[in-house]
């Protein structure tokens, strides 16, 4: 049986903003917390938070973004090693969403 492992997510960077350092060989790592609000059932906001990790040119572009903008990311779910079986979004792709303007149709200015 074949299975997707895909995500598809639309939040807010987390007020920390985007932590860089660098794998064992060098390449560029993000780590940072996406934010998705959503209505509860008595009307309060609830909050989810995502621990995602982008990695090279991503990672860079990545560490551009404000806390508290507006992004989808686009990944994989995958386990972190040596961290007490913590999953995470491996972010493939994102798109920086603006919040006051909506994006002219074909504009792809903010993809990554």
């Amino acid at each position: 049986m074949r299975s997707l492992n895909r995500y598809l997510l639309i939040g807010t960077l987390g007020p920390k903003g985007v932590t860089m350092t660098s794998t064992s060989n060098g390449a560029a790592c993000a780590g940072l917390e996406l934010r998705l609000s959503e209505p509860g059932a008595n009307g309060k906001e609830f909050t989810t938070r995502i621990d995602c990790q982008c990695f090279g040119k991503r990672a860079e572009a990545a560490s551009a973004i404000a806390p508290g903008t507006a992004v989808l990311f686009e990944g994989k779910l995958a386990k972190r090693k040596g961290k007490n079986d913590q999953w995470e979004v491996v972010v493939s792709g994102f798109e920086l969403t603006p919040m006051t303007s909506s994006p002219t149709p074909g504009d792809d200015s903010h993809a990554f």
